[in-house]
């Protein structure tokens, strides 16, 4: 729009820089610089779809550009001698014979085109359909092609490309001005047809964004490098040829190259930030599992249960949100002279058979083995891997003992009970938020024994260490 303001005024006061922008351009018509207004106006009221009288009267000034394409056409077929072009400045523009091409100042046959083209774009525009819109792509997409025409003549001095026939050609600003209208319609709707892949934040949109304008512009400046050669005399057409094709080959491979490292550095963030997320996302689901598990315990306080019982329901909440595979209660049982630490199984999974349950539920005298060293201590003593601790017993390594928690459940005068949890098969390290999870747990089921000061005796299970 500001080109084609810039050029009436041009027009106006015989400013030939307006104008032509170059002596050695031809003058940019006044018509075809009054439709770039209309057109740049009509682009400006597209953009606001919602409004009615802003969609009205787009659809006017698209009507307009369209019909003085169409105006031009029909005086060239010989249909009309309507003479579209001689509307504005009538006086300047009657016998003005344009110094560059000898020819008088008249709208190009493709500039008329265009015009068509970019009147109809606008039109679909200003509709609510969306598939009339992806049209309007489609009308962008062919005056483009149309206006590179003569971009590219200009560049290699190829008539044939900016003129048609005897016909005044293309200026060169309106062809350029042309290139800034259509890629301004192309974003006037960014998330239809097309322009939803090249404005999307996908790779997709990434590589055209990127790709796009070096496939455009490095096949321009090399060939123009290689007119300009032979025009030199630096080397023959053959050997411009080779070395335009090689260059080429190179310049394009490099780029692919590099940029297929860009977008290789790129998934492997991706990959690791979704990695991130994943992991950030499964820690605070176990977050939650845990705290409704810790919220459970916390209330068999209310309930009236025996410490045995309760001890029970505490390790079967636990297990099932602490990923163990067997869950055991511990008591303390005098038989022949001694005391004996006997288990009684209260879960466990589908990776504990009867074999390995009968060898895990065995006895342990007192002093032997690890459940006697926690139960001493009267502290939670966790071991990631069993098998590399020197008390371990061989019996429960070989049905696959691995990780373990021994957690004593003790008053404030006495230890009376302990609980067991096992993974077996594969080491699994206790995290921070399990420790968290079965301390909470002991706590609170010694406030709850506590409460009931009382011991609960079982009959004694003589059997193997551990």
């Amino acid at each position: 729009m500001l080109m084609g303001v810039l050029v009436l005024v041009g027009w106006q006061f015989d400013l030939e820089l307006l104008k032509r922008v170059h002596p050695s351009f031809v003058a940019m018509n006044p018509v075809t610089a009054f439709c770039f207004v209309l057109a740049g106006l009509s682009v400006w009221l597209s953009r606001m779809p919602d409004s009615q009288p802003h969609r009205t009267w787009a659809r006017v000034l698209a009507v307009l550009v369209f019909s003085a394409g169409l105006l031009k056409l029909a005086e060239v077929s010989g249909l009309t001698s309507f003479n579209i072009d001689h509307r504005l400045f009538a006086s300047k523009i009657e016998g003005l014979i344009e110094p560059i091409t000898g020819k008088p100042n008249r709208m190009a046959p493709n500039t008329a085109l265009n015009f068509m083209l970019v009147g109809g774009a606008l039109l679909a525009l200003s509709s609510k359909v969306a598939t009339r819109q992806v049209v309007a792509q489609v009308f962008v997409g062919l005056a483009l092609i149309i206006t590179l025409i003569p971009i590219v003549g200009y560049t290699y001095g190829t008539r044939e490309f900016y003129g048609i026939g005897a016909y005044i050609p293309m200026a060169l600003h309106t062809a350029f001005t042309f290139l800034v209208l259509l890629t301004g319609l192309f974003t006037v709707r960014p998330t239809l047809g097309i322009m939803q892949t090249f404005t999307g934040d996908s790779l997709g949109g990434t590589l055209a964004r990127r790709v796009l304008p070096t496939s455009l512009l490095i096949p321009l400046g090399l060939g123009w490098l290689r007119l300009k050669g032979e025009q030199s005399g630096l080397f023959s057409p053959e050997v411009g040829a080779s070395l335009l094709v090689v260059t080429l080959m190179t310049v394009l491979t490099g780029f692919l190259m590099w940029y297929a490292r860009v977008l290789h550095r790129s998934d492997l963030l991706r990959r690791f930030t979704e990695q991130q997320l994943l992991e950030q996302t499964q820690e605070m689901t176990r977050i939650a599992a845990y705290s409704r598990a810790i919220a459970d315990v916390s209330k068999l306080l209310e309930v009236d249960l025996t410490p045995e019982e309760a001890a029970r329901q505490t390790i079967r909440t636990v297990c099932q949100v602490a990923d163990v595979d067997w869950g055991s209660l511990i008591h303390v049982t005098p038989q022949t002279g001694e005391l004996w630490a006997t288990a009684q199984t209260e879960w466990k999974t589908a990776a504990v058979d009867a074999e390995s349950e009968r060898v895990l539920t065995r006895g342990v005298p007192k002093g032997t083995g690890m459940v006697w060293t926690a139960l001493e201590r009267g502290q939670t003593l966790y071991v990631d891997d069993y098998l590399q601790q020197a008390l371990h017993a061989p019996g429960s390594a070989a049905v696959g003992l691995r990780s373990v928690a021994f957690v004593p459940l003790r008053t404030s005068s006495q230890t009376l009970m302990m609980f067991i949890l096992a993974r077996l098969h594969h080491p699994r390290s206790w995290t921070p938020l399990d420790k968290e999870l079965v301390e909470a747990a002991a706590r609170i089921m010694a406030v709850s024994m506590e409460r009931q000061d009382v011991t609960t005796q079982r009959p004694p299970l003589r059997c193997e260490s551990w």
